[in-house]
């Protein structure tokens, strides 16, 4: 298993390594600059420290290349995750004679004129090229898989939602929460954070607003809440792990998922955060996206608010505290529905279909 990135932060890449380990296989994870001495029950950590640059990426292919090419007798299959990693997979498999699994996190593919960087039209390219060389492709949720299937004529493919495996326990469960709006994410453009910070002046003063992840607009946030007033009432936590993230959101009343309507990955997103956010028990506001108004609709578990919708905002943070154990009722039913288990045994069937028939 190999994947572009620390491992500390993505729960899909360890939620994965975990499953597999759960059908009996042994587990190595190759990562890109993870933290030092990373150690997990379910999978050997092989982290591969390089130096962020323009070749880093042709530089950590080479290293997993060469790393499976030694083990080569002893590995049977190869799980590469998210767009970095196709064209490597490719290669493993051409090269190597190895079933390869593309786990794609993301779903590049554009609308005919849409606005696409010359970083994404590469990404977007390499994975074109190789995508139907891959023993199973996996999207991040049902409409990504069909849209997939259609786009690459794929008939391997299936899909894993981005569904916590955490378990909180009954004690924290029943904590008495404060007024804090948490946003868990990247602070960028994309996600219009400054729209929750602007808005959050106008919010009574015992309200805190909880930014945990890192970013790009970090720095511009951290302005914008000093020339409001409010920054003793906005707190940045930088990146933390999954248990830190979890520990922190606890205590939070009201859960933010906001992506940019702009492209199909952000469209058809597939967010982790609406089942994190029913575990702990925190009733959310979303924008607009059909997954989202899909799940929201059904369960009635948060409102939707569209993209700087000032009025719309405000009357949903009214709305959700005036009514807030109504919310709490649908989050059982979503989790009964929805869970690790049915994820992890859908992609436990694909992969052991996969080893049965190995090379």
């Amino acid at each position: 298993m190999a994947v572009y990135g620390p491992i500390q932060t993505d729960a899909r890449v360890i939620r994965s390594a975990k499953g597999l380990y759960e059908m009996g296989c042994d587990v190595e994870l190759i990562s890109w600059n993870s933290i030092d001495n990373y150690e997990s029950p379910y999978f050997k950590s092989i982290n591969f420290k390089i130096k962020k640059g323009a070749f880093s990426l042709f530089i950590f292919w080479y290293k997993v290349y060469k790393y499976i090419k030694k083990h080569k007798k002893e590995i049977d299959l190869v799980y590469c995750h998210d767009y970095f990693m196709p064209y490597l997979g490719k290669l493993v498999g051409k090269c190597l004679h190895k079933k390869w699994v593309y786990d794609a996190h993301e779903l590049l593919v554009y609308k005919k004129g849409a606005k696409v960087s010359l970083r994404e039209k590469i990404f977007c390219y390499l994975e074109k090229k190789s995508i139907s060389k891959a023993s199973l492709v996996i999207a991040a949720n049902y409409e990504r898989m069909r849209i997939i299937e259609h786009v690459y004529k794929l008939k391997n493919c299936t899909y894993v939602q981005n569904i916590s495996d955490v378990s909180i326990p009954k004690a924290s469960q029943s904590i008495e929460k404060e007024n804090i709006i948490v946003y868990q994410g990247v602070l960028g453009k994309s996600r219009n954070v400054e729209f929750y910070v602007k808005m959050h002046q106008f919010l009574p003063d015992n309200f805190k607003l909880l930014l945990i992840g890192d970013g790009p607009a970090r720095n511009e946030l951290l302005e914008q809440a000093k020339e409001l007033g409010i920054e003793d009432r906005v707190e940045f936590t930088g990146k933390v792990s999954q248990k830190e993230l979890y520990e922190k959101s606890l205590l939070s009343k009201i859960g933010i998922v906001t992506y940019t309507m702009q492209g199909l990955n952000n469209y058809y997103c597939a967010p982790n955060k609406v089942f994190e956010y029913a575990t702990l028990g925190i009733p959310m506001i979303g924008t607009p996206q059909p997954f989202l108004k899909s799940m929201f609709k059904k369960y009635k578990v948060g409102e939707i608010v569209k993209w700087d919708d000032k009025e719309g905002y405000m009357k949903a943070v009214n709305k959700i505290m005036e009514n807030y154990d109504q919310y709490l009722k649908g989050m059982s039913m979503l989790l009964e529905e929805n869970n690790s288990k049915n994820e992890t045994e859908r992609l436990q069937k694909y992969i052991s279909e996969l080893l049965i028939y190995r090379h």
